[in-house]
């Protein structure tokens, strides 16, 4: 995707900053590229807004609430099981219609553990009002890793709007 438009932007959600500090080493050395994070760890304002000008952000769910507002935001990845709808209608409203461009919210799910499975039951309800297709895919760990650089990489335009449970 950010070979096909390379002002679009992903945003990825953890549970925790020591989650995003993890996950960004370990993009920026598969991708070679650089990783926003935004989190509360950085308190000055102007320091915030420039990890918003990279292509790929990681973030908590709690940071990237209310307020926040990306430009250009194609995808959205969600690691955090959660059941509150207003952080739902929050999460999905970061994806504002582009003229010819899909956007994307993937929210992935363990299956191993039943309260998991309850919250993304609650939130499918949700998904079948707002998206235009759903798709659910299950993944083994190596087939995740895949999926997911090709989704970041692919250079073929991706034509409707999807939500993906893994």
């Amino acid at each position: 995707m950010l070979t096909h438009d390379p002002e679009s932007k992903i945003l990825i959600l953890f549970a925790s900053n020591k989650n995003i500090e993890t996950m960004a080493k370990l993009v920026e050395d598969i991708l070679e590229t650089k990783v926003g994070r935004f989190n509360s760890l950085l308190k000055d304002i102007e320091e915030k807004r420039k990890e918003l000008d990279n292509n790929i952000i990681l973030s908590t769910i709690k940071s990237s609430g209310a307020g926040l507002d990306l430009k250009n935001l194609r995808v959205v990845i969600n690691f955090v099981p959660f059941r509150s709808f207003v952080m739902l209608h929050q999460l999905f409203g970061r994806l504002r219609k582009i003229d010819g461009k899909a956007c994307f919210y993937f929210d992935v799910v363990d299956e191993g553990f039943f309260d998991t499975m309850r919250f993304s039951s609650i939130r499918d309800q949700f998904f079948k009002k707002k998206a235009k297709t759903i798709t659910n895919i299950n993944f083994t760990m190596k087939s995740i890793k895949e999926k997911a650089l090709h989704i970041i990489t692919d250079n073929n335009p991706i034509e409707e709007e999807a939500y993906v449970t893994f």
